[in-house]
């Protein structure tokens, strides 16, 4: 029992039932369309996660733009109340960018071109030249 409450997809499907805005959901039936949605990712598909990420940037910038207006209408009377929204605002545009950013490298991860490999079983030195 202790193996099951501890999965990852358990886990999951507890605060995806707590959370969900669709009212009362069937437990197992979320934790299966998690378990279907993990052995997605593991063969290979992105599309969900990089909808997932899509969707989710632009809820962040929704949340940005509505914080930032929101500062703006108290920046006169209420400087501290703007203050704090504003904060609030940038986090939101942050995380945004960040998730575009983590967008980006799922569909071009970055080219690594290493000018030289180092193989071996035990120890080994490589001497690349003289040192500077």
């Amino acid at each position: 029992m202790a193996i099951f409450a501890t999965a990852p997809t358990c886990q999951a499907a507890a605060i995806v039932q707590t959370f969900s805005i669709h009212g009362e959901l069937d437990y197992e039936a979320v934790h299966n369309a998690l378990l279907d949605h993990c052995g997605e990712i593991h063969r290979g598909d992105l599309k969900r996660v990089e909808f997932m990420l899509a969707a989710q940037a632009s809820s962040l910038d929704a949340i940005f733009a509505k914080l930032a207006r929101r500062a703006e209408w108290n920046m006169a009377e209420h400087f501290g109340a703007a203050e704090t929204l504003l904060k609030l605002a940038l986090k939101a545009q942050s995380q945004c960018r960040a998730t575009l950013e983590t967008l980006a490298t799922i569909k071009a991860p970055p080219v690594v071109i290493a000018r030289q490999a180092n193989i071996a079983q035990g120890q080994q030195q490589v001497n690349n030249g003289p040192a500077e």
